[in-house]
Protein backbone atom coordinates (compact mmCIF):
# COMPACT_ATOMS: atom_id res chain seq x y z
CA UNK A 1 0.00 0.00 0.00
CA UNK A 2 0.88 3.28 -1.56
CA UNK A 3 0.85 6.68 1.32
CA UNK A 4 -0.42 9.77 -0.39
CA UNK A 5 2.15 12.45 -0.02
CA UNK A 6 2.24 14.74 3.47
CA UNK A 7 0.96 18.34 1.14
CA UNK A 8 -1.55 16.30 -0.24
CA UNK A 9 -2.98 15.16 3.07
CA UNK A 10 -2.46 18.78 4.19
CA UNK A 11 -4.54 20.16 0.84
CA UNK A 12 -6.93 17.69 1.37
CA UNK A 13 -7.50 18.57 5.03
CA UNK A 14 -7.11 22.46 4.83
CA UNK A 15 -10.33 22.20 1.90
CA UNK A 16 -12.80 20.72 4.81
CA UNK A 17 -11.55 23.31 7.68
CA UNK A 18 -10.73 26.54 5.25
CA UNK A 19 -14.16 26.39 3.34
CA UNK A 20 -14.05 28.47 -0.21
CA UNK A 21 -15.39 31.98 0.05
CA UNK A 22 -18.54 33.02 -1.54
CA UNK A 23 -17.53 34.71 -5.28
CA UNK A 24 -19.95 36.80 -7.26
CA UNK A 25 -21.91 35.38 -9.67
CA UNK A 26 -23.23 37.02 -13.01
CA UNK A 27 -25.96 36.13 -14.74
CA UNK A 28 -27.55 37.94 -17.94
CA UNK A 29 -30.67 37.85 -20.49
CA UNK A 30 -31.03 40.00 -23.66
CA UNK A 31 -34.18 39.59 -25.40
CA UNK A 32 -34.45 41.44 -28.84
CA UNK A 33 -37.60 41.72 -30.88
CA UNK A 34 -37.42 43.56 -34.81
CA UNK A 35 -39.97 44.05 -37.03
CA UNK A 36 -39.98 45.18 -40.11
CA UNK A 37 -42.78 45.38 -42.83
CA UNK A 38 -46.73 46.80 -42.76
CA UNK A 39 -49.42 45.82 -40.26
CA UNK A 40 -52.92 44.87 -42.10
CA UNK A 41 -54.37 45.76 -39.18
CA UNK A 42 -53.15 49.03 -37.89
CA UNK A 43 -55.68 51.95 -38.74
CA UNK A 44 -52.98 54.52 -38.13
CA UNK A 45 -52.67 57.19 -40.39
CA UNK A 46 -49.82 58.87 -40.95
CA UNK A 47 -49.72 62.80 -41.57
CA UNK A 48 -47.30 62.82 -44.20
CA UNK A 49 -49.79 60.94 -46.69
CA UNK A 50 -52.43 60.64 -44.99
CA UNK A 51 -53.15 56.86 -45.84
CA UNK A 52 -53.14 53.59 -43.82
CA UNK A 53 -49.58 53.02 -41.65
CA UNK A 54 -46.94 52.20 -44.83
CA UNK A 55 -44.27 49.78 -44.24
CA UNK A 56 -42.80 50.40 -40.79
CA UNK A 57 -39.43 49.09 -39.23
CA UNK A 58 -39.50 48.65 -35.06
CA UNK A 59 -36.43 47.43 -32.92
CA UNK A 60 -37.17 46.14 -29.30
CA UNK A 61 -34.12 45.12 -27.07
CA UNK A 62 -34.64 43.97 -23.27
CA UNK A 63 -30.87 43.54 -20.94
CA UNK A 64 -31.28 41.75 -18.00
CA UNK A 65 -28.05 41.59 -15.09
CA UNK A 66 -28.35 39.61 -11.65
CA UNK A 67 -25.60 39.98 -9.73
CA UNK A 68 -25.44 37.80 -6.59
CA UNK A 69 -22.70 37.39 -3.23
CA UNK A 70 -23.41 35.40 -1.02
CA UNK A 71 -26.91 36.84 0.79
CA UNK A 72 -26.70 40.06 -1.26
CA UNK A 73 -28.26 40.19 -4.73
CA UNK A 74 -28.60 43.33 -7.35
CA UNK A 75 -29.99 43.45 -10.47
CA UNK A 76 -31.54 45.75 -13.33
CA UNK A 77 -33.41 45.71 -16.46
CA UNK A 78 -32.56 48.09 -19.60
CA UNK A 79 -35.36 48.22 -22.11
CA UNK A 80 -35.28 50.17 -25.55
CA UNK A 81 -37.82 50.75 -28.59
CA UNK A 82 -37.48 52.67 -31.21
CA UNK A 83 -39.53 52.59 -34.52
CA UNK A 84 -39.05 54.16 -37.91
CA UNK A 85 -43.07 56.39 -37.46
CA UNK A 86 -42.97 59.41 -35.37
CA UNK A 87 -46.75 58.31 -34.18
CA UNK A 88 -45.15 55.59 -31.27
CA UNK A 89 -43.17 56.75 -28.46
CA UNK A 90 -39.75 55.83 -28.36
CA UNK A 91 -37.84 55.41 -25.45
CA UNK A 92 -34.90 54.23 -23.30
CA UNK A 93 -35.08 53.37 -19.77
CA UNK A 94 -34.48 51.13 -16.63
CA UNK A 95 -37.56 49.66 -16.11
CA UNK A 96 -36.51 47.56 -13.55
CA UNK A 97 -33.39 47.59 -10.30
CA UNK A 98 -33.63 45.95 -7.34
CA UNK A 99 -31.42 45.19 -4.48
CA UNK A 100 -32.19 42.20 -2.30
CA UNK A 101 -30.91 40.29 0.94
CA UNK A 102 -31.60 37.23 1.92
CA UNK A 103 -30.50 35.39 5.02
CA UNK A 104 -31.79 32.33 6.79
CA UNK A 105 -34.63 33.86 8.42
CA UNK A 106 -35.79 36.51 6.19
CA UNK A 107 -35.40 38.30 3.38
CA UNK A 108 -35.55 41.97 2.20
CA UNK A 109 -35.68 43.95 -1.13
CA UNK A 110 -35.94 47.09 -2.18
CA UNK A 111 -36.78 48.21 -5.89
CA UNK A 112 -38.63 46.54 -7.84
CA UNK A 113 -40.01 42.99 -6.70
CA UNK A 114 -43.20 40.68 -7.23
CA UNK A 115 -45.58 39.34 -4.41
CA UNK A 116 -48.73 37.43 -4.09
CA UNK A 117 -51.17 38.11 -1.47
CA UNK A 118 -54.34 35.81 -0.64
CA UNK A 119 -53.38 33.16 -3.65
CA UNK A 120 -53.42 36.05 -6.09
CA UNK A 121 -57.18 37.48 -4.86
CA UNK A 122 -56.11 40.08 -2.88
CA UNK A 123 -52.79 41.55 -4.17
CA UNK A 124 -51.66 39.90 -7.61
CA UNK A 125 -47.98 41.51 -9.01
CA UNK A 126 -45.91 39.41 -11.86
CA UNK A 127 -43.76 38.83 -14.77
CA UNK A 128 -44.47 37.34 -17.78
CA UNK A 129 -40.32 36.67 -18.74
CA UNK A 130 -40.13 36.64 -22.49
CA UNK A 131 -43.44 38.20 -23.31
CA UNK A 132 -43.41 41.58 -25.47
CA UNK A 133 -46.32 43.44 -25.01
CA UNK A 134 -47.90 45.97 -27.96
CA UNK A 135 -50.49 48.06 -26.92
CA UNK A 136 -52.33 50.38 -29.50
CA UNK A 137 -50.56 53.39 -29.84
CA UNK A 138 -47.57 52.54 -27.33
CA UNK A 139 -44.63 50.85 -28.02
CA UNK A 140 -43.33 47.52 -27.54
CA UNK A 141 -42.73 46.55 -23.64
CA UNK A 142 -42.06 43.65 -21.13
CA UNK A 143 -44.94 42.27 -19.51
CA UNK A 144 -44.47 42.78 -16.25
CA UNK A 145 -47.13 43.84 -13.58
CA UNK A 146 -44.54 44.81 -10.77
CA UNK A 147 -44.26 46.74 -7.45
CA UNK A 148 -41.56 49.55 -7.00
CA UNK A 149 -41.01 50.20 -3.56
CA UNK A 150 -40.05 47.32 -0.31
CA UNK A 151 -40.99 44.22 0.62
CA UNK A 152 -39.83 42.08 3.68
CA UNK A 153 -39.98 38.88 4.75
CA UNK A 154 -39.43 36.80 8.30
CA UNK A 155 -40.13 33.05 8.14
CA UNK A 156 -39.71 30.45 10.97
CA UNK A 157 -40.34 26.65 10.75
CA UNK A 158 -44.52 27.25 10.93
CA UNK A 159 -44.88 30.46 10.36
CA UNK A 160 -44.41 33.68 8.03
CA UNK A 161 -45.04 37.35 8.20
CA UNK A 162 -45.00 39.32 5.09
CA UNK A 163 -45.36 43.09 4.35
CA UNK A 164 -44.76 45.41 1.22
CA UNK A 165 -45.20 49.01 0.50
CA UNK A 166 -44.81 50.20 -3.46
CA UNK A 167 -46.03 51.61 -6.14
CA UNK A 168 -47.53 49.29 -9.08
CA UNK A 169 -47.40 49.38 -12.53
CA UNK A 170 -50.17 47.96 -14.22
CA UNK A 171 -49.94 44.95 -16.96
CA UNK A 172 -50.95 46.98 -19.76
CA UNK A 173 -48.96 50.16 -19.19
CA UNK A 174 -45.87 51.06 -20.92
CA UNK A 175 -42.71 52.05 -19.11
CA UNK A 176 -42.78 55.91 -20.13
CA UNK A 177 -46.34 56.26 -18.53
CA UNK A 178 -45.59 57.36 -14.39
CA UNK A 179 -46.94 54.63 -11.42
CA UNK A 180 -50.17 55.54 -9.98
CA UNK A 181 -51.12 54.79 -6.43
CA UNK A 182 -49.57 53.03 -3.57
CA UNK A 183 -50.15 50.08 -2.69
CA UNK A 184 -49.36 48.38 1.21
CA UNK A 185 -50.08 45.54 3.53
CA UNK A 186 -48.92 42.76 5.38
CA UNK A 187 -49.87 38.90 5.05
CA UNK A 188 -49.11 36.21 8.17
CA UNK A 189 -49.51 32.96 8.50
CA UNK A 190 -49.18 30.04 11.35
CA UNK A 191 -49.11 26.59 10.68
CA UNK A 192 -51.03 24.71 12.71
CA UNK A 193 -49.89 21.65 14.68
Amino acid sequence: MRCAPNWALAAGLASFIFPATARPQIAFTNLAETRIGRDPDDARILPSDLVPSASRASLFDQFSLDWTRGPLRLGFRFEMYTASDTLTAHYQEFTRKFASWTADHYEATVGNFEALFGRGLALRVFELPGVVREEFGTPQFGDSRDLFGVLARVHAARGELVAIYGEPRRADQDPTQPRRGQVEGASGSIEAL
